[in-house]
């Protein structure tokens, strides 16, 4: 128990931002990452999501659907690059192969839809833990 009180102490300074044009599993998301302190912004394609980032919000992390209508997370993370942002990226999606996805991109880790919420939480932390370890 002491450990996930810790973990929750942890991810109360996360900014999380949920790129995923679903929805439902963004609002599921948004509600767990809330409940854990998480600061949360969310957007429903890349474009939406690039838009954000340019104009100043620095997430600790990136939650980044593959398959989404208009920018898909191919595009996203290409222009990304461009922004010249350090941000860890979890790629979650469907495909079949989901490490593949993860690997074009090269994103710190991945989520196979549909995915439990403790995995979801144990990915987060791991994917943020090194860039939080300054802070």
């Amino acid at each position: 128990m002491k450990a996930r009180q810790r973990a929750r102490a942890r991810r109360r300074n996360y900014r999380v931002f949920i790129v995923e044009d679903d929805a439902n599993l963004t609002a599921h998301l948004a509600d767990v990452l809330r409940l854990e302190g998480c600061a949360v912004v969310t957007a429903v394609d890349g474009l939406h999501a690039l838009q954000f980032l340019t104009e100043g919000f620095r997430p600790d992390v990136i939650l980044l659907d593959m398959h989404m209508d208009g920018a898909d997370g191919w595009d996203f993370f290409s222009s990304l690059g461009q922004l010249e942002l350090q941000v860890p990226v979890v790629v979650m999606t469907g495909d079949p192969d989901a490490a593949k996805c993860a690997e074009d991109v090269g994103a710190v880790s991945y989520l196979k839809k549909p995915f439990e919420t403790d995995q979801f939480l144990h990915v987060l932390d791991e994917a943020v833990r090194p860039s939080s370890s300054t802070a």
